[in-house]
């Protein structure tokens, strides 16, 4: 219900598109749409139908969020032209509509590009091999686990991080994982 709430919020920061010149609304929602996508730089903003438009640095600004937010939330063009139209005429709602259906990929990638925070785990993988006493391991002298933990960026890509565990070292490893599980259950507890 709050992403609804953000679509009528930044379709309504859009009126000013209704009195722009067709040429003028067309350099801005291309110029807007690619910069959203991250290919195009501001320059774009400098086209001579832009020159001396009032609030056009605003329209442009709430144009990208907006292609931003819709990417982001999976808006369908009919649900976006529908909110667009309570602001901006029918016909300019579906030309938005339509940019973001033909670039929404790339505006995709550009949002989750600037994704921060950890990778996540998205597989789990061990294979049992046998080990040979070594000096490196001494105290070792029956099973090694090889661990392949695969992880997805925030960005999209998927790597791998492996390591290796003795049966005690992994037994110690899952008894922590259970105890971190234990704690965030209580502290999500009301």
């Amino acid at each position: 219900m709050a992403a609804a709430g953000n679509l009528e919020r930044l379709a309504a920061a859009l009126r000013g598109l209704s009195s722009l010149e067709q040429p003028a609304f067309d350099e801005l929602l291309a110029a807007s749409a690619g910069i959203a996508a991250g290919s195009k730089g501001p320059e774009l903003l400098r086209s001579s139908a832009l020159g001396g438009i009032e609030g056009m640095e605003a329209l442009h600004q709430g144009l990208v969020a907006l292609l931003l937010h819709c990417s982001k939330a999976n808006v369908g063009s009919d649900e976006l032209v529908s909110a667009l139209s309570a602001a901006v005429q029918p016909a300019r709602a579906r030309a938005v509509a339509e940019m973001l259906s033909r670039g929404g990929h790339a505006m995709r990638g550009a949002v989750e590009a600037c994704g921060f925070g950890p990778p996540h785990i998205v597989d789990v993988s061990w294979v049992r091999s046998a080990l040979l006493t070594s000096k490196y391991q001494p105290d070792s002298s029956g099973a090694l686990y090889v661990i392949t933990l695969t992880t997805r960026q925030p960005d999209g890509t998927t790597s791998p991080l492996q390591f290796t565990a003795t049966y005690e070292q992994l037994a110690d490893l899952v008894g922590e994982l259970k105890s971190a599980v234990k704690q965030v259950e209580r502290e999500r507890a009301p």
